[in-house]
């Protein structure tokens, strides 16, 4: 019986060892100690065959800043610059091409006239000019004249005379000018241009003569200047050529006159010359 019970026993334990190594496994067959199994890490997870890996940026960089537009840079040629100067401003302050930013000049000019009405011919000489003249945007489509004109001349026995009598007349006159610039070349242009304003004039006699049989002490005169020209731009140098006829209203030095333009004894006048002039 005892012995029985021993042998029981014995199958017992011999059972649980057995269980207890098939449980913890053969150590030789530990993928740990096995260097036919391939090692993983185990933070490595595989994906399956047939799912793509999903890449997930949790910090996506910033948006890239809108560019910068820039104004396009126009480079104008000669012949835009040449144009563009030529044409001026309307307000006359332009100025021919290749000459920059002047726009006034100042000319001097001689010449030589005459009185339009028979009687005031009769009883005088042609007379000689003289003018100084400043012009505010000489080479625009529109200028300014501001200029001193005076002249002189013999009268013809005058009632009274002892000697030689000079008429002599001094005046100021300012002017609106309308011009065509015409460029032929980077520094000399043509300008046809035509002229009207308005003026005042002094006129008296110089000697010992009168002329309507008394003492005369001058005459003022209201004149009405217009005419035409043509200038040439060489360099800062002009060259001017032009025509004036001033029309007289009030002159009384011969004799009453009136305004109109058939008054025998008016001072209309008429007046050719040429002046030199300089830019700046």
């Amino acid at each position: 019986m005892k012995t029985t019970q021993i042998l029981f026993a014995a199958t017992v334990m011999l059972s649980g060892t057995v269980a207890i190594a098939q449980d913890s496994g053969d150590p030789t067959t530990d993928p740990m100690m096995d260097d036919t199994v391939p090692m993983t890490s185990p933070s490595t997870t595989t994906a399956p065959a047939d799912t793509a890996p999903v890449d997930v940026d949790i910090n996506p960089p910033a948006a890239a800043p809108a560019p910068t537009v820039l104004a396009p840079i126009v480079i104008q040629s000669q012949d835009d610059r040449a144009a563009k100067a030529s044409a001026g401003n309307l307000f006359g302050f332009g100025r021919r091409p290749g000459m920059g930013g002047a726009i006034a000049e100042v000319k001097v000019g001689v010449g030589g006239g005459d009185y339009t009405e028979n009687n005031v011919q009769n009883r005088t000489s042609g007379a000689t000019t003289l003018d100084v003249r400043g012009v505010f945007g000489a080479h625009s489509p529109i200028g300014l004249e501001a200029a001193y004109v005076g002249s002189s001349r013999n009268v013809d026995n005058p009632p009274g005379a002892t000697g030689d009598t000079q008429l002599v007349s001094n005046g100021v006159e300012g002017d609106v000018r309308l011009a065509i610039p015409i460029p032929a070349g980077s520094f000399v242009d043509i300008r046809p241009f035509a002229f009207g304003g308005v003026g005042y004039q002094y006129a008296s006699l110089w000697g010992d003569g009168s002329v309507d049989g008394s003492r005369d002490d001058g005459d003022s005169i209201l004149v009405i200047p217009a005419g035409v020209g043509i200038d040439l731009g060489v360099g800062p140098l002009n060259l001017e050529a032009r025509g004036t006829y001033r029309h007289a209203i009030g002159s009384d030095l011969f004799g009453n006159a009136g305004a109109g333009f058939n008054e025998p004894n008016a001072l209309h006048s008429y007046n050719i010359g040429g002046a030199i002039g300089l830019e700046f």
